[in-house]
Protein backbone atom coordinates (compact mmCIF):
# COMPACT_ATOMS: atom_id res chain seq x y z
CA UNK A 1 0.00 0.00 0.00
CA UNK A 2 2.91 2.45 0.74
CA UNK A 3 4.47 1.93 -2.57
CA UNK A 4 1.28 2.40 -4.38
CA UNK A 5 0.89 5.82 -2.45
CA UNK A 6 4.06 6.76 -3.48
CA UNK A 7 3.61 5.63 -6.99
CA UNK A 8 -0.07 8.35 -6.76
CA UNK A 9 1.81 10.80 -5.11
CA UNK A 10 4.70 10.87 -8.15
CA UNK A 11 2.42 10.26 -10.79
CA UNK A 12 0.09 13.23 -9.87
CA UNK A 13 3.34 15.47 -9.48
CA UNK A 14 4.42 14.65 -12.70
CA UNK A 15 0.88 15.30 -14.29
CA UNK A 16 1.02 18.67 -12.67
CA UNK A 17 4.40 19.65 -14.06
CA UNK A 18 3.44 17.96 -16.82
CA UNK A 19 0.49 20.35 -17.30
CA UNK A 20 2.50 23.23 -16.22
CA UNK A 21 5.11 23.06 -18.66
CA UNK A 22 2.10 22.23 -21.61
CA UNK A 23 0.87 25.23 -20.22
CA UNK A 24 3.75 27.51 -20.84
CA UNK A 25 4.78 26.19 -23.56
CA UNK A 26 1.37 26.88 -25.35
CA UNK A 27 1.59 30.63 -23.85
CA UNK A 28 5.46 31.03 -25.11
CA UNK A 29 4.63 29.80 -28.51
CA UNK A 30 1.47 32.75 -28.47
CA UNK A 31 4.37 34.89 -27.76
CA UNK A 32 6.51 34.60 -30.29
CA UNK A 33 3.93 33.78 -33.35
CA UNK A 34 2.41 37.25 -31.83
CA UNK A 35 5.96 39.43 -31.51
CA UNK A 36 7.27 37.77 -34.84
CA UNK A 37 4.19 38.17 -36.69
CA UNK A 38 4.24 40.26 -40.10
CA UNK A 39 2.13 42.33 -38.88
CA UNK A 40 4.24 44.09 -36.55
CA UNK A 41 6.96 44.60 -39.72
CA UNK A 42 9.99 43.49 -37.64
CA UNK A 43 9.60 45.61 -34.45
CA UNK A 44 12.10 48.44 -35.36
CA UNK A 45 13.17 50.42 -32.96
CA UNK A 46 10.98 54.17 -32.81
CA UNK A 47 8.59 52.96 -34.93
CA UNK A 48 4.48 52.39 -34.26
CA UNK A 49 5.18 48.45 -34.26
CA UNK A 50 7.79 48.74 -31.36
CA UNK A 51 4.64 50.59 -29.49
CA UNK A 52 2.67 47.99 -29.99
CA UNK A 53 5.19 45.22 -29.37
CA UNK A 54 5.52 46.90 -25.60
CA UNK A 55 1.83 46.61 -25.51
CA UNK A 56 1.58 42.91 -26.28
CA UNK A 57 4.22 42.50 -23.09
CA UNK A 58 2.75 44.40 -20.98
CA UNK A 59 -0.68 43.07 -21.54
CA UNK A 60 0.89 39.22 -21.12
CA UNK A 61 1.91 40.78 -17.87
CA UNK A 62 -1.34 41.89 -16.65
CA UNK A 63 -2.27 38.23 -15.85
CA UNK A 64 -0.54 37.66 -13.74
CA UNK A 65 0.43 40.44 -11.51
CA UNK A 66 -0.62 43.45 -11.17
CA UNK A 67 2.34 45.45 -11.09
CA UNK A 68 2.83 48.58 -13.43
CA UNK A 69 4.83 48.17 -16.59
CA UNK A 70 7.53 51.31 -16.13
CA UNK A 71 8.29 53.12 -19.38
CA UNK A 72 11.50 54.70 -20.42
CA UNK A 73 11.72 56.98 -23.77
CA UNK A 74 14.55 58.05 -25.31
CA UNK A 75 16.27 59.15 -28.11
CA UNK A 76 18.96 57.36 -30.61
CA UNK A 77 21.08 59.03 -33.31
CA UNK A 78 21.26 56.97 -36.28
CA UNK A 79 23.69 56.82 -38.59
CA UNK A 80 22.05 59.19 -41.14
CA UNK A 81 21.68 61.49 -38.18
CA UNK A 82 17.90 60.88 -37.72
CA UNK A 83 16.65 60.96 -34.15
CA UNK A 84 14.61 58.44 -33.05
CA UNK A 85 12.41 57.86 -30.20
CA UNK A 86 12.83 54.32 -29.30
CA UNK A 87 11.07 52.85 -25.84
CA UNK A 88 11.97 50.73 -23.00
CA UNK A 89 9.38 48.90 -20.56
CA UNK A 90 10.44 47.34 -17.21
CA UNK A 91 8.93 46.10 -13.56
CA UNK A 92 9.70 46.22 -10.04
CA UNK A 93 9.30 43.09 -8.05
CA UNK A 94 10.09 45.07 -4.50
CA UNK A 95 10.34 41.87 -2.43
CA UNK A 96 11.76 43.63 0.80
CA UNK A 97 15.39 42.52 0.15
CA UNK A 98 18.38 43.72 0.21
CA UNK A 99 19.48 42.11 -2.68
CA UNK A 100 17.94 42.73 -6.92
CA UNK A 101 18.20 40.30 -9.85
CA UNK A 102 18.13 42.36 -13.36
CA UNK A 103 16.66 39.68 -15.66
CA UNK A 104 16.31 41.56 -19.29
CA UNK A 105 15.82 40.97 -22.91
CA UNK A 106 15.45 43.16 -25.98
CA UNK A 107 12.38 43.16 -27.94
CA UNK A 108 13.29 45.32 -31.09
CA UNK A 109 14.76 43.61 -34.64
CA UNK A 110 15.52 45.05 -37.70
CA UNK A 111 12.36 46.12 -39.15
CA UNK A 112 12.53 45.61 -42.62
CA UNK A 113 16.43 44.84 -43.04
CA UNK A 114 18.81 46.70 -44.83
CA UNK A 115 22.70 47.32 -43.45
CA UNK A 116 21.84 44.99 -40.68
CA UNK A 117 19.98 41.77 -42.59
CA UNK A 118 22.28 39.22 -43.92
CA UNK A 119 20.70 38.63 -46.16
CA UNK A 120 21.46 41.91 -47.52
CA UNK A 121 17.89 42.97 -48.74
CA UNK A 122 15.96 46.05 -47.80
CA UNK A 123 12.00 45.98 -48.05
CA UNK A 124 11.78 42.64 -46.68
CA UNK A 125 9.92 41.51 -43.04
CA UNK A 126 12.25 40.53 -40.89
CA UNK A 127 10.12 39.19 -38.25
CA UNK A 128 13.37 37.84 -35.50
CA UNK A 129 11.86 34.94 -34.17
CA UNK A 130 14.59 34.06 -32.37
CA UNK A 131 16.10 37.28 -32.13
CA UNK A 132 14.55 37.84 -29.80
CA UNK A 133 10.99 37.29 -29.65
CA UNK A 134 12.20 34.26 -28.26
CA UNK A 135 14.31 35.80 -25.35
CA UNK A 136 10.83 38.13 -24.40
CA UNK A 137 8.88 35.13 -24.41
CA UNK A 138 11.03 33.45 -22.01
CA UNK A 139 11.58 36.23 -19.65
CA UNK A 140 7.73 36.67 -19.36
CA UNK A 141 7.70 33.20 -18.67
CA UNK A 142 10.33 32.92 -15.70
CA UNK A 143 8.75 36.48 -14.08
CA UNK A 144 5.51 34.46 -13.69
CA UNK A 145 7.07 31.48 -12.57
CA UNK A 146 8.89 33.61 -10.06
CA UNK A 147 5.75 35.37 -8.65
CA UNK A 148 3.83 32.12 -8.54
CA UNK A 149 6.24 30.39 -6.85
CA UNK A 150 7.43 32.70 -4.48
CA UNK A 151 10.82 33.01 -5.11
CA UNK A 152 11.16 36.32 -2.40
CA UNK A 153 14.86 35.98 -1.41
CA UNK A 154 15.30 38.54 -4.13
CA UNK A 155 13.64 41.88 -5.58
CA UNK A 156 13.63 41.51 -9.20
CA UNK A 157 13.59 44.11 -12.18
CA UNK A 158 12.51 42.79 -15.47
CA UNK A 159 13.14 44.94 -18.01
CA UNK A 160 12.31 44.73 -21.91
CA UNK A 161 14.88 46.68 -24.35
CA UNK A 162 14.81 49.02 -27.34
CA UNK A 163 17.21 50.16 -29.65
CA UNK A 164 18.95 46.71 -28.82
CA UNK A 165 19.92 46.13 -33.11
CA UNK A 166 21.21 49.99 -33.61
CA UNK A 167 24.01 49.48 -30.92
CA UNK A 168 22.81 48.61 -27.10
CA UNK A 169 21.20 51.73 -26.85
CA UNK A 170 18.32 50.50 -24.74
CA UNK A 171 20.09 49.21 -21.85
CA UNK A 172 22.52 51.65 -21.83
CA UNK A 173 19.94 54.02 -21.08
CA UNK A 174 18.29 52.07 -18.74
CA UNK A 175 21.07 51.91 -16.50
CA UNK A 176 21.11 55.73 -16.44
CA UNK A 177 17.19 55.33 -15.27
CA UNK A 178 18.87 52.67 -11.99
CA UNK A 179 21.18 55.62 -11.17
CA UNK A 180 18.31 57.37 -9.62
CA UNK A 181 16.21 54.42 -8.46
CA UNK A 182 18.29 53.60 -5.24
CA UNK A 183 16.02 51.21 -4.12
CA UNK A 184 16.86 49.29 -7.48
CA UNK A 185 20.15 50.31 -8.33
CA UNK A 186 22.29 49.92 -4.98
CA UNK A 187 20.68 46.75 -3.96
CA UNK A 188 21.54 44.95 -8.15
CA UNK A 189 23.97 42.01 -7.28
CA UNK A 190 23.37 40.18 -10.75
CA UNK A 191 22.38 40.48 -14.54
CA UNK A 192 20.79 37.41 -16.30
CA UNK A 193 20.66 38.38 -20.05
CA UNK A 194 18.42 36.25 -22.41
CA UNK A 195 19.14 37.10 -25.64
CA UNK A 196 18.62 34.07 -29.00
CA UNK A 197 17.64 31.20 -26.83
CA UNK A 198 15.00 29.60 -29.49
CA UNK A 199 17.11 27.21 -31.45
CA UNK A 200 17.83 24.49 -28.42
CA UNK A 201 18.93 21.40 -29.91
CA UNK A 202 17.17 18.57 -28.23
CA UNK A 203 20.43 16.36 -29.59
CA UNK A 204 22.76 18.30 -27.80
CA UNK A 205 20.52 19.78 -25.25
CA UNK A 206 23.23 23.10 -24.44
CA UNK A 207 23.05 26.50 -24.17
CA UNK A 208 25.78 28.60 -24.36
CA UNK A 209 26.48 30.97 -21.36
CA UNK A 210 28.58 34.18 -21.46
CA UNK A 211 30.11 35.51 -18.48
CA UNK A 212 32.73 37.28 -15.99
CA UNK A 213 35.19 37.15 -13.59
CA UNK A 214 32.35 38.50 -11.04
CA UNK A 215 29.86 36.02 -12.22
CA UNK A 216 31.59 33.03 -12.03
CA UNK A 217 32.08 33.45 -8.18
CA UNK A 218 28.51 34.63 -7.82
CA UNK A 219 26.75 31.83 -9.30
CA UNK A 220 28.81 28.85 -8.06
CA UNK A 221 28.71 25.89 -10.49
CA UNK A 222 26.45 27.18 -12.93
CA UNK A 223 27.62 24.68 -15.35
CA UNK A 224 26.56 22.19 -12.77
CA UNK A 225 22.99 22.73 -11.63
CA UNK A 226 21.22 20.57 -14.39
CA UNK A 227 23.00 17.46 -15.35
CA UNK A 228 20.44 16.92 -17.94
CA UNK A 229 21.96 20.20 -20.17
CA UNK A 230 25.34 20.68 -21.28
CA UNK A 231 26.01 24.23 -20.52
CA UNK A 232 28.81 25.46 -22.77
CA UNK A 233 31.13 28.94 -21.31
CA UNK A 234 31.90 31.59 -23.87
CA UNK A 235 33.92 34.55 -23.88
CA UNK A 236 33.51 37.30 -21.56
CA UNK A 237 34.22 39.44 -24.27
CA UNK A 238 30.67 38.54 -25.63
CA UNK A 239 29.22 41.01 -22.95
CA UNK A 240 30.50 44.08 -24.17
CA UNK A 241 28.66 43.28 -27.34
CA UNK A 242 24.98 42.07 -25.68
CA UNK A 243 23.01 44.21 -23.48
CA UNK A 244 25.01 43.09 -19.96
CA UNK A 245 27.80 45.75 -21.99
CA UNK A 246 27.47 48.39 -19.62
CA UNK A 247 26.65 46.41 -16.41
CA UNK A 248 29.63 44.24 -17.25
CA UNK A 249 31.72 47.62 -17.29
CA UNK A 250 30.35 48.05 -13.41
CA UNK A 251 31.13 44.56 -12.68
CA UNK A 252 28.28 43.47 -11.90
CA UNK A 253 28.29 39.91 -12.09
CA UNK A 254 26.36 38.90 -15.64
CA UNK A 255 25.06 36.11 -17.53
CA UNK A 256 24.41 36.20 -20.74
CA UNK A 257 22.42 33.05 -22.40
CA UNK A 258 21.60 32.20 -25.78
CA UNK A 259 21.15 28.78 -27.92
CA UNK A 260 23.81 30.57 -30.41
CA UNK A 261 23.81 32.30 -33.89
CA UNK A 262 22.50 29.60 -37.14
CA UNK A 263 21.77 30.90 -40.38
CA UNK A 264 18.54 32.59 -40.22
CA UNK A 265 20.37 35.07 -38.17
CA UNK A 266 19.03 38.33 -39.48
CA UNK A 267 16.93 37.28 -42.06
CA UNK A 268 13.61 37.09 -43.43
CA UNK A 269 13.36 33.51 -42.49
CA UNK A 270 14.39 33.65 -38.74
CA UNK A 271 10.30 32.42 -38.40
CA UNK A 272 8.33 31.39 -35.31
CA UNK A 273 7.71 27.66 -37.32
CA UNK A 274 11.77 26.85 -36.66
CA UNK A 275 11.42 27.35 -32.78
CA UNK A 276 12.10 25.11 -30.45
CA UNK A 277 9.25 25.75 -27.64
CA UNK A 278 9.95 22.82 -25.55
CA UNK A 279 13.77 23.63 -25.00
CA UNK A 280 12.69 27.67 -24.00
CA UNK A 281 11.04 25.51 -21.24
CA UNK A 282 13.82 23.54 -20.32
CA UNK A 283 16.00 26.89 -20.33
CA UNK A 284 13.52 28.76 -18.36
CA UNK A 285 14.05 25.82 -15.72
CA UNK A 286 17.43 25.93 -15.43
CA UNK A 287 17.68 29.66 -14.86
CA UNK A 288 14.71 29.12 -11.95
CA UNK A 289 16.86 26.66 -10.19
CA UNK A 290 20.07 28.84 -10.78
CA UNK A 291 18.10 31.68 -8.58
CA UNK A 292 17.11 29.17 -6.03
CA UNK A 293 20.50 28.02 -5.74
CA UNK A 294 21.62 31.37 -4.94
CA UNK A 295 19.02 31.12 -2.01
CA UNK A 296 20.51 28.20 -0.48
Amino acid sequence: MKHLLIYFFFSITSFAQSTYDATSIASIKHCIYTLANDSLYGRAAGSAEELKTLAYIEHSITKFTDLKMQRQAFDIKTATYETLIANNGYYFLDNNSDTTLLLSAHYDHIGLGGDLSTAFTAGQIHNGADDNASGVALTISLFQAIIERKLTDFNYVVAFYSGHELGLHGSSAFAEVLQHQTKMDHTISAVINIDMVGRFDPELKSIRIYSNKAADSYFENFTEIDPNLLVLKGSEKKLELLDTKTFHAQNLPCLSMTTGVHLDYHKPSDDAQYINYEGIVTIRDYILQLIVGLSD
